[in-house]
């Protein structure tokens, strides 16, 4: 039986919506089957331990958010700090509260209207930059587990290094497809010359150094201030946990969350932070608590961040505050996903 292209992708939504039920279904069951430690927990977070919380979250998201000025700029395109902000608190908003990573789908329209920024190139760009997070993730994680000294600590470390060895080769993937399939690529379908496009772009973000270096600059203080939160929100219900130990779960819950599926990939973080909470020695439950108090702070910030910065980058008010406009920002010519 053949199944159109329509009812394929009805299938798949029905499939990923169902699953989104369940998870949040399953979630939902387990906080409250668990709402006496639940209560018990967010009773222990004080006004002043909210504000740090916030304050680290805010961080966190900032350097983020800065990944995209940076990774744009090999292309011509000179973000202001406002325009990126404005960018990340939109788009992870958004990524927050529906699945498949529409938040991406935000940060590409804008991308495309204000400054032109080609598919191809945009495809380039979350490349590299997830390429980028592989390569930091593993090479913390690696450290992590020297210093943590797990008892699985061979598996892991093998499991870092195929990471590691797949996020090195993406690095050379674009010049040796350029170099043997150029020509084969650009031939043959409309297909073709959009990869051969795609992987011209991958090469002017990875052969710029300047770019590359501070883009491994911003992931490590991300993955950094993350584990921070970690410790201090472990911290607040009396559970020490180490820094080694604590890098290996930010730097593999950051690699789970390459892929998000569902809403912020729902389910995912708080299940991992439940087995790092079981690691410590404590019940999974409380992990899976101070996982969902992170996500509502998360929500918090890009919420009130976002309404901030829309106000904020009203017509002239950005300009007053950062002086230094895009460079392609006055143009009103529509954008190539028009």
């Amino acid at each position: 039986m053949i199944v159109s292209n329509q009812n394929k992708k009805l299938l798949i939504k029905s499939i990923r919506n169902l699953f989104f039920v369940l998870v949040f279904g399953f979630l939902a069951y387990f906080l409250w089957e668990n709402k006496v430690t639940f209560v018990e927990i967010f009773s222990k977070f004080s006004v002043v331990s909210i504000c740090v919380g916030v304050a680290l979250v805010l961080a966190q998201n900032v350097f983020q958010f800065l990944l995209t000025q940076v990774l744009v700029k090999p292309f011509g395109i000179s973000l202001t700090l406002l325009e990126a902000l404005k960018i990340g608190f939109s788009s992870s908003l958004v990524s927050s509260l529906f699945p498949m990573q529409a938040g991406v789908a935000v940060k590409a329209y804008y991308l495309s209207i204000r400054n032109n920024l080609t598919p191809e190139n945009f495809l380039a760009l979350m490349v590299a930059q997830k390429t980028f997070r592989l390569l930091t993730c593993s090479v913390i994680a690696i450290v992590g587990i020297y210093f943590a000294s797990f008892e699985v600590s061979k598996i892991a470390t093998i499991a870092c290094m195929l990471i590691l060895t797949f996020s090195i080769s993406l690095f050379f993937l674009p010049y040796l497809a350029m170099h043997f399939y150029a020509e084969k690529m650009t031939a043959f379908s409309i297909s073709g010359k959009t990869l051969a496009s795609v992987f011209s772009g991958m090469k002017t973000i990875l052969g710029d150094a300047r770019t590359g270096l501070s883009t491994l600059v911003l992931n490590v203080l991300v993955l950094a201030l993350n584990a921070m939160l970690f410790l201090y929100l472990f911290s607040l219900v009396g559970q020490t946990a180490s820094q080694s130990s604590m890098l290996v779960y930010t730097a593999a819950k950051f690699v789970l969350n390459i892929v998000a599926i569902l809403p912020a990939n729902l389910g995912i973080s708080e299940t991992i932070t439940g087995l790092y909470a079981q690691f410590l020695g404590t019940s999974m439950a409380l992990g899976v608590v101070i996982a969902v108090y992170a996500r509502i702070l998360s929500v918090v910030v890009f919420s009130v961040g976002g309404l901030l910065v829309y106000f904020l980058h009203r017509e002239g008010t950005g300009a007053c505050i950062f002086r230094r406009r895009s460079k392609t920002t006055e143009t009103t010519a529509p954008g190539p996903w028009q």
